[in-house]
């Protein structure tokens, strides 16, 4: 029988009685497509629950639950801020942090600030979920802490962290900037990937040689660093990319339609 056939009571026992994982998250997606009053209720009753599996199962389907605008919301939030007070587990407090980067339009200024003060928290979990909850976010507490997370020693919590202030923050001020420069030559590709897009976004004259650097290397895996030239609207580049399309004819390195398309971009800059 198709999971979509299957009741609500079932998609439950499934998930609280299964030994095995490998079908969780399709009963937890299920759950969350229903959006109904009784999944609500049912999720509610587990994240109250004094076992930390099903405080976990709750938290997933709360989430998420329903389809944007999430029809109990209001209340979701409610519940996960006042269980933030006194949740121990790891994984639970991590997963209401992304339950509320998935709807952080509905965060206030208190909310912010108190999900800020879970940045010393040494678990990864916790950190990587922060992280995710405060990207996006213009608000000076939710930006101070993705900067000192840039410099974390983790390279997954520095990517997000850089791409948080980079790419999905439109602030332009000294700080972020300088936050930035200091993921320019760092050691992990994709953050200092993001560091040279979040710059050249900016028009930061200083990013220029580093992206004709990146051009000269560039493959097919270098489509971001175009993205960033694009960015970065100077028209110098053209001539540098149609040079680089006459080397590409021989070393095959990146797809000559991403070269033109690039090229056809910065033409039509007024």
């Amino acid at each position: 029988m198709s999971r979509k056939k299957w009741t609500e009571e079932t998609l439950f026992a499934r998930l609280l009685n299964n030994k095995s994982d490998k079908t969780h998250w399709e009963n937890i997606r299920e759950l969350r497509s229903r959006g109904s009053k009784e999944v609500f209720i049912k999720s509610v009753e587990l994240i109250n629950s004094d076992i930390a599996k099903e405080r976990l199962i709750g938290a997933e389907i709360l989430s998420q639950l329903g389809l944007p605008p999430r029809p109990f919301i209001k209340q979701t939030f409610e519940i996960f801020f006042e269980l933030l007070k006194t949740e121990t587990n790891n994984l639970v407090i991590s997963t209401m942090f992304y339950g509320i980067g998935h709807n952080s339009e509905h965060l206030k200024k208190k909310d912010i600030d108190f999900i800020c003060t879970f940045k010393d928290n040494k678990n990864i979990e916790i950190k990587q979920g922060l992280v995710f909850a405060l990207c996006g976010i213009d608000d000076n507490s939710a930006i101070d802490t993705l900067i000192d997370f840039t410099k974390d020693k983790r390279s997954s919590i520095r990517d997000w962290a850089t791409f948080g202030i980079g790419v999905q923050s439109d602030r332009d001020d000294l700080k972020i900037r300088a936050a930035l420069w200091n993921r320019v030559s760092d050691k992990h590709f994709k953050t200092r990937r993001e560091a040279i897009f979040g710059l050249a976004k900016r028009k930061d004259k200083r990013i220029k040689e580093i992206l004709k650097k990146e051009l000269e290397t560039i493959d097919n895996h270098g489509s971001y660093m175009l993205e960033a030239i694009e960015e970065f609207q100077d028209k110098d580049f053209i001539d540098l990319l149609k040079q680089k399309i006459i080397s590409n004819e021989i070393d095959k390195k990146i797809n000559p339609e991403w070269l033109e398309n690039s090229i056809r971009k910065l033409m039509e800059i007024q």
